[in-house]
């Protein structure tokens, strides 16, 4: 019960904070996730062998381009499957933007452009596993 007070106040802390350092900038919410060593290691077998029907020293045989896209079909597999990521944060960033435009537009133009593009990110919630 204790573990999950602290989660709840972790959680109200991350969204505290996204509120006091948010300005008038869009924001967008995310989450994100990391592979788990058990998928990444399948994954790097898969492209091994892919590898070795590739540089093979002449065309692949019709059997071995159906294998090369079973192999691809796996590894798509792996990277769709939920059990396959973990989460490892929650995050919030802003992105704020200012234009300013001199001059005229009618047939043709002859305007200035200043602009400037920022993000930042307002905060972020590791997760704990």
């Amino acid at each position: 019960m204790k573990a999950l007070a602290g989660d709840a106040m972790a959680l109200k802390l991350y969204q505290t904070k996204v509120k006091l350092n948010a300005t008038r900038g869009n924001q967008f919410h995310g989450e994100r996730q990391r592979m788990t060593p058990a998928a990444a290691a399948e994954i790097n077998a898969y492209r091994g062998a892919l590898r070795l029907i590739e540089r093979g020293p002449r065309t692949s045989s019709e059997a071995e381009q159906q294998e090369m896209l079973r192999i691809r079909g796996k590894i798509g597999a792996l990277l769709q499957a939920p059990t396959s990521w973990r989460s490892h944060a929650l995050y919030s960033y802003e992105t704020n933007m200012s234009q300013r435009t001199n001059g005229f537009s009618y047939v043709f133009s002859a305007q200035s452009v200043k602009q400037v593009s920022a993000q930042r990110e307002l905060s972020a919630l590791p997760a704990r596993v």
